[in-house]
């Protein structure tokens, strides 16, 4: 149908044209024909009615002198009469033809009879017996019309032959071009079927048709692909991000996002969106293709930043380098490493201290310096003291190490209210001297934990409220099995707001003088912190300076 339309049709409408241009020209052109001939046949009508041998010379001169465009003609067979306007002669032979067309019309195109172009019309007259023959030239029109016939049809054919021929020439290129795009198109969609490509606008329609529903597969199954990368990298916990040498966005997840704090829409970084850190590792990167690292605090977190020169291919432009940045939250393990350098240097300090008055009374004792048995019994009773304060804090940090291990412990069936009361029952003497009075309030409840883990989560939080509660003072112990939680509330000295973010810190003390002299190590809440975690536990303290402390256990 696009061939029909493109070469079949503008060849037909030349056609048309041309046909309809000759029918425009035939009806002027027959209808001065007729009229030429109209006048041939009137003339001799006129002039047969009244000439006879005697008066035919003069009609010959009156046309002659009056009528340019008339010739007349008058012979007879019988005898030699013969006149004409006409300067030819003309023989018996000649003249013999004339009278064989009598009474008819001839058309003259230059003839060997008459050298002449015209209409001639030839009448005998049977009472003279002589023959008429009335001669009409052709006019101007006539002849403008009748070149007209001739010259239009040959213009326009020739102008839609050549049209047509410049718009076949045109449609083949064009399909040769939009065959050549098919096959492009098909290796793309890497459709591998034998297809025969011929010059038709249709079939080559049929092929791209075919060839579309292959790429919308495609397109759909690379948009698939696409979601499902997405949902990995979205899914990694560490933060993916590539850029090229313009800082444009190759490829990024959410992690980096949310790090980076940008917009998933964003196509390119200006010069100061990204930390200044970062920028210079990346040109340093792309410059020498170097691997960096380095890390940086954002928003409260410490994340380690890779970045890495990677292959070219990965874009489109072989010419332009691109980077990797992979960004890592390091926070917990800056933190615990920061812990255990804290943790070493406090647990030398506090190692010292009382190894140094270990050293310092028996060296007074070696040296003779306390010489009473008196001063001798008191200097030893404070090294066992001190040497006691050592043996507590050395256990408590190897309590401590082995919670930080994650190591499985075995889980056992424990009766909370019982435990708690064996717990009491081993604090007695120091819940007696400072008088304190216990108030319980118990429910029934077993929970799934290793006993050493309960005897020091719970240990640690009563002996701190028998430690810093009032003489007189009150421990309230509540176990509500129906809300989940284990209470332990004293009405002691109590703990700042800015202090309690900090107490579950290791060797941290609100009150060092006071701790120490109670046999504090300031390791005890953070074996609780521990144990907590390792039971998914939440633990929280509800305390006001001078009122007294509560800690809470959500289990």
């Amino acid at each position: 149908m696009i061939k029909f339309k493109r070469i079949v049709l503008p060849l037909l409408i030349g056609l048309l044209i041309t046909i309809i241009s000759l029918v425009s020209l035939l009806i002027p052109f027959y209808y001065e024909e007729n009229r030429l001939k109209e006048n041939a046949f009137n003339l001799n009508e006129n002039i047969s009615l009244n000439i006879n041998e005697d008066n035919f010379t003069s009609y010959i001169s009156f046309i002659t002198n009056n009528f340019k465009n008339y010739e007349l003609m008058v012979f007879s067979l019988n005898d030699n009469t013969f006149s004409t306007s006409l300067k030819n002669d003309y023989s018996k032979e000649d003249l013999l033809s004339f009278s064989f067309k009598e009474n008819k019309i001839i058309t003259i195109y230059d003839s060997n009879i008459l050298n002449y172009e015209g209409f001639a019309y030839i009448s005998l007259n049977k009472n003279t017996n002589l023959y008429l023959v009335t001669i009409v030239s052709i006019s101007t029109t006539y002849l403008i019309l009748k070149s007209l016939l001739i010259i239009i049809p040959i213009l326009i054919l020739s102008i839609t032959l050549t049209s047509w021929i410049l718009i076949y020439k045109k449609y083949k290129k064009e399909t040769l071009y939009l065959k050549h795009q098919v096959r492009k198109l098909r290796q793309i969609a890497k459709i591998e079927t034998m297809v025969e490509y011929d010059n038709d606008v249709e079939n080559l329609a049929n092929i791209l048709k075919d060839t579309r529903r292959k790429l919308d597969i495609e397109l759909q199954n690379n948009y698939l692909s696409e979601k499902r990368l997405d949902f990995l990298l979205d899914s990694i916990d560490q933060g993916i991000l590539v850029l090229n040498t313009f800082n444009e966005i190759i490829l990024s997840n959410q992690k980096a996002r949310d790090i980076l704090n940008f917009d998933k829409n964003l196509y390119r970084f200006n010069e100061n969106d990204l930390p200044k850190e970062l920028s210079l590792n990346i040109k340093i990167t792309l410059s020498t293709n170097r691997k960096m690292v380095f890390n940086k605090e954002i928003n409260g977190r410490v994340y380690e930043f890779n970045t890495n020169s990677i292959n070219s291919s990965f874009e489109e432009s072989q010419n332009n380098k691109s980077v990797s940045i992979l960004i890592i939250d390091i926070t917990d393990k800056y933190n615990s490493e920061k812990m255990k350098r804290d943790f070493f240097a406090n647990a030398a300090h506090e190692l010292k201290s009382p190894l140094t008055s270990i050293l310092g009374f028996q060296e007074l004792i070696k040296d003779g310096l306390l010489s009473s048995k008196e001063e001798i019994a008191n200097a030893n009773e404070r090294t066992i003291k001190e040497g006691e304060r050592m043996n507590k804090l050395i256990v408590e940090m190897l309590e401590l190490s082995s919670l930080e291990n994650n190591n499985l412990r075995p889980i056992e069936k424990i009766d909370v209210s019982e435990e708690i009361n064996k717990i009491l029952s081993m604090l007695d003497n120091q819940i007696k001297e400072k008088e304190i009075v216990i108030v319980k309030h118990y429910e029934k409840c077993i929970i799934k934990m290793n006993p050493d883990d309960f005897y020091n989560l719970f240990k640690n939080l009563i002996e701190n409220s028998i430690r810093y509660n009032l003489p007189r003072g009150n421990i309230f112990i509540t176990i509500n099995n129906k809300n989940h939680y284990i209470s332990i509330k004293d009405t002691g000295i109590g703990i700042s707001k800015e202090n309690q973010q900090r107490i579950f810190e290791r060797f941290f003390r609100v009150d060092k003088a006071r701790s120490r002299q109670n046999g504090g190590t300031g390791l005890g809440l953070s074996i609780v912190k521990y144990i907590c975690s390792y039971y998914d536990f939440e633990i929280k303290v509800d305390s006001e300076l001078g009122k007294g402390s509560e800690f809470i256990i959500n289990f």
